[in-house]
């Protein structure tokens, strides 16, 4: 990859970074997983109907873990509400 993604710029799909752990230049492998707007939707729709589980099993409503392609280790994580956690500098 010609050019990387500081960490902090990290979004909600995989993109080119520059590991501080291995130092090698791979594209991040995503996942996705619950965090405080996946319980918030899920309370929201408890209060209303039974479909509390819904927010757990579609990913419109989870963050985003960015691991090194390369080594794994957890670099960053894309909240919901926009932000960009940073794990590893």
């Amino acid at each position: 990859y010609k050019n990387s993604t500081p960490l902090a710029g990290l979004l909600r799909t995989p993109a080119p970074v520059d590991c501080p752990s291995c130092g090698t230049r791979a594209l991040t492998s995503t996942n996705f997983v619950s965090g405080g707007t996946t319980h918030a939707w899920a309370a929201g729709l408890c209060l209303f109907t039974l479909l509390c589980c819904i927010p757990y099993c579609i990913n419109g409503t989870k963050n985003v873990e960015h691991r090194c392609g390369k080594c794994g280790v957890l670099l960053a994580t894309w909240h919901r509400s926009g932000s960009t956690e940073v794990h590893l500098h």
